[in-house]
């Protein structure tokens, strides 16, 4: 975007007034690939940020609009789908979805997809894939098991198995956790469920709260002898262990204990390469850092440039479900969804994992995401599952963005200026209608400025139809 000033300025020179017309300036403003800033004050922010970043993606070189989401699957159920999972080994690939007491195979898509299995308590599963198969736990229900032929009951004892809430696999073996507990239990080994044994970390000294996740953490991004198993409580404490048997101290050993902020719900945990990040009420934080330099003001955690919203938003609805961090490779990004605080509404904070720029998605209203085939989707109200990052619409209404670029003196700090004419570089595939206006003096504007029909045009000729393919002159009303 290029802005332009003809008009005259004002000087002073040797103590006298005087007035002098200069010839036009211009000034070029890129497009905001810093991406949303929601930390530095707005005198002092670069240029390349943007105040508000709506619904864009900010990449190398340009912004561009987020892709939209189609109708994937519809169960039929009529509350929303709050669990996505996915059985990916051999020649088995399914794609789980669970809404009003029932979980469905989706793989397929469409409508009525099969039942496999209902009359459950708790639509929000946790999930692991061991030895060919899926287990599912959720606090309230028996565990459940598929290996993509026979879907039922998980086999597993040695302790109230409808409490088990949280399960993960590490090193051959699955590690299970409860409700309001401070222990987890372990089996043994090549075995998915089964007799489990309990270790209790609340006998760890200092040690409080119960038990919320468990991640696996490895200095080499992949699985080997060197991974560690992390637990992380409800206050926030992280216990750190290595070794691959919790009944042998010879084989499990104490790494440390470390404090990092509460986490935001039991889908505050997702594993990025050999890192993990995790929600927490300080904000986004990944693992390899927080543990070395804990809560403290020297750590420059992911979400370090919209610190703000973040606390704003953890504030507001931390204790909501809906809270997930999902990574998704083919987008090169990590997604924070949140609920806003509105029936069946949710949000999502977004970074680019290739320049570490920051956005917001909004009116993907997800309670629950997933991958499938390394596809994005995401379960909404009225048990149905969408396709995200999809098409140019969503699922059929127009993508509304908003884009509110970093304040700028345009080059002559302390000189009244005045802004008659914005030169837009823009991209697009169709008719874009775009909504252009300026802000002064740090203060945002009550009126909107004029609608323009982006099509061909050129210089001083308005532009409402077609495909543009030179320039756009659009005059911006203030």
């Amino acid at each position: 975007m290029r802005l332009f000033d003809p008009f005259p300025r004002t000087n002073y020179r040797r103590g006298a007034f005087a007035d002098r017309t200069a010839p036009p300036r211009s000034q070029s403003q890129q497009a905001p690939i810093g991406g949303w800033n929601e930390r530095d004050a707005l005198d002092d922010m670069p240029p390349e940020d943007a105040v508000i970043l709506d619904n864009w993606f900010p990449g190398f070189g340009k912004v561009t609009v987020r892709k939209g989401f189609a109708e994937f699957a519809d169960t039929g159920a009529s509350g929303a789908v709050e669990t996505l999972a996915t059985l990916q080994v051999g020649t088995v690939n399914r794609f789980y979805a669970a809404a009003d007491g029932s979980i469905f195979n989706v793989s397929a898509g469409g409508g009525s997809p099969p039942t496999l299995g209902s009359g459950f308590t708790n639509d929000r599963w946790q999930w692991a894939v061991m030895d060919s198969k899926i287990a599912f736990v959720n606090g309230l229900d028996a565990p459940q098991t598929d290996d993509g032929t026979t879907f039922g009951a998980l086999t597993v004892s040695g302790t109230t198995v409808t409490e088990l809430v949280g399960v993960n696999v590490f090193k051959s073996r699955s590690f299970f956790w409860k409700v309001d507990s401070a222990s987890f239990w372990y089996s043994n080994t090549d075995t998915l469920g089964g007799t489990l044994a309990e270790f209790p970390l609340g006998n760890l000294g200092g040690v409080g709260g119960n038990l919320t996740s468990m991640v696996t953490w490895t200095v080499d991004s992949g699985a080997g002898a060197d991974d560690l198993a992390v637990f992380v409580m409800s206050t926030g404490q992280t216990i750190v262990y290595a070794g691959n048997d919790p009944g042998d101290p010879a084989n499990w050993a104490l790494v440390g204990i470390y404090n990092l902020g509460a986490p935001i719900g039991i889908r505050a945990v997702e594993k990025v390469a050999g890192d993990a990040v995790i929600t927490t009420v300080d904000g986004y934080v990944q693992l390899s850092s927080a543990l070395n330099l804990g809560r403290t003001s020297s750590r420059d955690d992911i979400s370090n440039k919209i610190i703000n919203a973040v606390l704003k938003q953890t504030a507001a609805t931390g204790n909501q479900f809906g809270w997930q961090t999902t990574h998704y490779p083919a987008g090169r990004r990590i997604m924070f969804n949140y609920p806003t605080g509105e029936a069946n509404g949710f949000a999502q904070h977004v970074v680019n994992l290739e320049t570490g720029a920051w956005c917001r998605f909004k009116e993907m209203n997800g309670a629950s995401w997933g991958l499938f085939n390394d596809k994005l989707y995401f379960g909404g109200a009225a048990g149905k599952v969408f396709l995200s990052d999809t098409g140019t619409s969503d699922d059929g209404v127009n993508i509304l963005t908003d884009a509110r670029q970093a304040y700028n003196d345009l080059r002559m700090p302390g000189i009244r200026k005045q802004v008659n004419l914005v030169h837009l570089l823009m991209e697009s595939t169709g008719s874009l209608p775009v909504n252009v206006s300026l802000d002064v003096d740090y203060g945002v504007q009550t009126t909107s400025g004029e609608v323009i029909e982006i099509g061909v045009g050129s210089e001083g000729t308005p532009c409402n139809t077609g495909l543009w393919n030179t320039f756009l002159w659009v005059l911006a009303r203030a």
